[in-house]
């Protein structure tokens, strides 16, 4: 069995697991099994292949399953850990990630660590790893290490109990995620290739970049809309967070840190503000988020 590794914000360290209460989320929007095909070819026909020299016992390479629902940063993951050396499969929600870690198990290949994304459609990442620990698969036998933009001290400790063994936060760096990996994968040893974020940066195509661009634009434009509006409805409250968190979770890999910045401020606030304080603060964040959207245009 091999561990399964979580992606969230605290640092990475080995915990004492405990049991929390399930957690469920809905399907806002799906993406198929043929779409994460289609998507892993577009990793690599983006991002091309990257040179790397032989590992001195090619059995030793890791394999990994990437849990993340949101395409850029399924390719942007992908790229780091083909440049880090290790082999990765994707799953783009929850309900996926399950059924591959229980095929792979029984197909006696299993995964050595699951990186799993928070915040997913369907199934999230809490519930995900509660039914793969559920089904007999232990922290030592397959870590799971969370990636997910939330930070605040009950998402940690969500993680934690939920089963997961440590985090990377979101934007992902790639020495970071190089640290954990190694030390979570210490007998398995990756590929040796070049592994800086510069290496991974020159890899962004044309293709990723106007990828990344359409998203960036549609998120403005809905945070404007929403704004306007003046009054929210839960569920568009809901779908705005959801475009807000994946802005922020990739802008910097763009040379954009600052409005992923400004877009997890209005994520968070949208959250934590009361409903009567709520139209005056947007209004505010919403200045200085279209200022930093302004910025990266120029």
């Amino acid at each position: 069995m091999k561990p399964v590794i979580s992606v969230c914000e605290f640092g990475p360290r080995k915990v004492t697991l405990s049991t929390g209460s399930l957690l469920t989320s809905f399907r806002q929007k799906g993406i198929t099994m043929e779409q994460n095909r289609n998507i892993s070819r577009a990793a690599e026909n983006a991002l091309g292949e990257c040179q790397s020299r032989p590992s001195s016992s090619s059995n030793a390479k890791a394999r990994l399953l990437l849990v993340e629902d949101h395409d850029v940063n399924q390719i942007l993951i992908q790229a780091m850990t083909k440049r880090l050396g290790y082999e990765t499969e994707l799953a783009s929600d929850g309900t996926e990630a399950v059924a591959q870690v229980n095929q792979s198990v029984s197909e006696k290949h299993p995964f050595d660590l699951v990186l799993m994304d928070i915040q997913m459609p369907f199934m999230d990442g809490y519930e995900a790893t509660r039914m793969i620990r559920a089904n007999g698969i232990s922290a030592e036998t397959l870590p799971i290490i969370a990636i997910t933009a939330n930070a605040f001290a009950d998402d940690i400790r969500n993680c934690l109990d939920a089963g997961m063994q440590a985090h990377i936060s979101k934007p992902v760096d790639i020495s970071n995620l190089e640290s954990v990996l190694q030390q979570w994968l210490a007998a398995k040893k990756p590929e040796e290739n070049e592994s800086t974020t510069k290496a991974v940066q020159s890899d962004l195509s044309d293709d990723l970049v106007r990828r990344y661009k359409l998203r960036k634009e549609d998120a403005i434009s809905s945070v404007v809309g929403f704004v306007g509006q003046g009054v929210f409805s839960e569920r568009e409250i809901t779908d705005i967070r959801d475009q807000l968190h994946k802005l922020a979770g990739t802008a910097a890999m763009f040379g954009e840190r600052e409005l992923g910045e400004q877009a997890k401020l209005i994520e968070d606030g949208l959250e934590q503000w009361t409903v009567a304080e709520r139209p005056n603060k947007i209004a505010r964040a919403l200045e200085t988020f279209l200022e930093a959207a302004r910025t990266a245009r120029d």
